[in-house]
């Protein structure tokens, strides 16, 4: 489900503007503010997570490698190994391009 509205207010509070060109996913991780916020909505959920889905709803939508390297301030290397999982969605994307062969 989607975060609420409420924690627009507490994103934007960040330290680094998440609008900022220099801000990387991995300033959000361990942010204990964050952290109590999400608790106090009611999810149990911690920034690492957010930065899972980031990277992994990228590849879905077809963003490559070094770009996601790039936005997590992460190697290539990091984000190949612990990001180039196959789920569900990739695979249907998959079957449908080839369909269409």
């Amino acid at each position: 489900q989607p975060l609420p509205t409420s924690m627009d207010k507490i994103l934007k509070a960040l330290p680094v503007p998440l609008h900022d060109s220099n801000c990387y996913v991995s300033n959000l991780y361990g942010t204990e503010t964050l952290k109590r916020e999400f608790r106090n909505c009611g999810y149990d959920i911690r920034p690492h997570e957010l930065r899972h889905s980031f990277a992994t709803n990228l590849i879905q939508r077809g963003v490559d490698f070094r770009t996601i390297a790039k936005l997590m301030g992460d190697t290539l290397k990091t984000v190949l190994n612990t990001y180039s999982h196959v789920n569900d969605k990739m695979l249907d994307k998959a079957y449908k391009m080839i369909a269409k062969f």
